[in-house]
Order: structure tokens, then sequence, then C-alpha cells
């Protein structure tokens, strides 16, 4: 997912750049806005990606049809999740693990 998510900002930067056009070399200043651009892309494609993909005990345990607590067991003796105080977050990957 995170691949398809850049695939269109890396293809425009490497139009703006010329590389696919054959055009001749662009100035340092464009290539900075150009990159810069493309890691502010990224950062939000990522950031995007790891919010989105986040889910609580509560979350996780609704999706699967499962008691919290039988979940969090589960998890412990996988060694999925983690915990972040008192609350336990799970990744999309761990949810699919948890449910196998």
């Amino acid at each position: 997912m995170r691949d398809e998510l850049l695939t269109d900002p890396i293809g425009r930067a490497l139009d703006d750049l010329g590389v696919t056009r054959g055009r001749p070399v662009v100035s340092p200043a464009t290539i900075e806005h150009i990159v810069r651009r493309l890691a502010q892309e990224a950062y939000e494609a990522g950031r995007h990606d790891a919010l989105t993909g986040i889910l609580t005990l509560r979350q996780a345990a609704d999706e699967l049809g499962v008691d919290p607590t039988h979940l969090s067991r589960r998890a412990n003796t996988l060694g999925l999740g983690w915990k972040t105080g008192t609350v336990r977050l799970f990744t999309r990957e761990d949810v699919a693990r948890l449910h196998r």
C-alpha cells in the first residue's frame, strides 16, 4: 500500500526533473524544491498509513468478534501488539495474524 501511495508523487518528481522527457538538468534550487515536496508527500502518506493502521484492543476485538480479554491473552502468547501505558495497540498485520 505504501508503494502505491508514493508512485504518483515519485512520477511527478521525475517528470519535474526532466528524467522522463530527457530534458537538460534543472537548477539546484528547482531540485531542492522538488525533493522537499516529494519528502512532504512521503511523510503525509506514511503518517496516514500509520494512523489508519493502528487499532486499540477493543477495536481489534470487535473486528475479530472476540472478547478483549481473550484477545489480550492470545496477543501476549504470540508476542503481537504493544502496550503503551495501559493501552494495548495492534497493527493491521497483527490483527490478520490473530485472525488465523
